[in-house]
């Protein structure tokens, strides 16, 4: 995956990667808890990575999920289970918990490159990515 001469992927590279963990653990989401109307609820978002490497890293939140209505308490851990699994076959960690209160659930995973994706239900449902600095490719000229 990584660029020749690179140790990491190019942020647009690992970004594809992201976008489709992401959309899988949706459908994990669903298949466990049946079928909810997920909704883009942002734009992505780019800034630079502190420090003076060349090349310039760049770290991308991604757009985020969401849809209506939280996880039941009782079916919480059952959905996490889902996302987790899912989310080791991108090679992610384990859920690391955020927030566990009675109808407020919050897990986040890791990757090797400092990605987080984070998996919460409260009020909605919310998948979110933070990618972690990257390099970006070299036909994309950067932000």
């Amino acid at each position: 995956m990584p660029e020749a001469g690179s140790s990491k992927p190019s942020i647009q590279e690992i970004a594809a990667v992201y976008e489709q963990a992401r959309t899988d653990a949706q459908g994990a989401v669903d298949h466990r808890l049946g079928p909810r109307a997920w909704e883009r609820r942002d734009e992505l978002s780019r800034s630079l990575c502190p420090g003076d490497e060349e090349p310039l890293l760049e770290e991308w939140g991604l757009p985020r999920f969401s849809a209506p209505g939280g996880v039941a308490d009782a079916d919480w851990q059952g959905a996490v289970d889902a996302v987790s699994e899912v989310l080791a076959r991108y090679d992610f960690g384990p859920a690391e918990t955020v927030v566990d209160r009675p109808g407020d659930h919050e897990v986040q995973f890791r990757d090797e490159y400092g990605a987080v994706l984070l998996f919460g239900a409260n009020v909605n449902t919310i998948l979110s990515v933070r990618t972690g600095c990257h390099p970006s490719a070299a036909e994309d000229g950067g932000s």
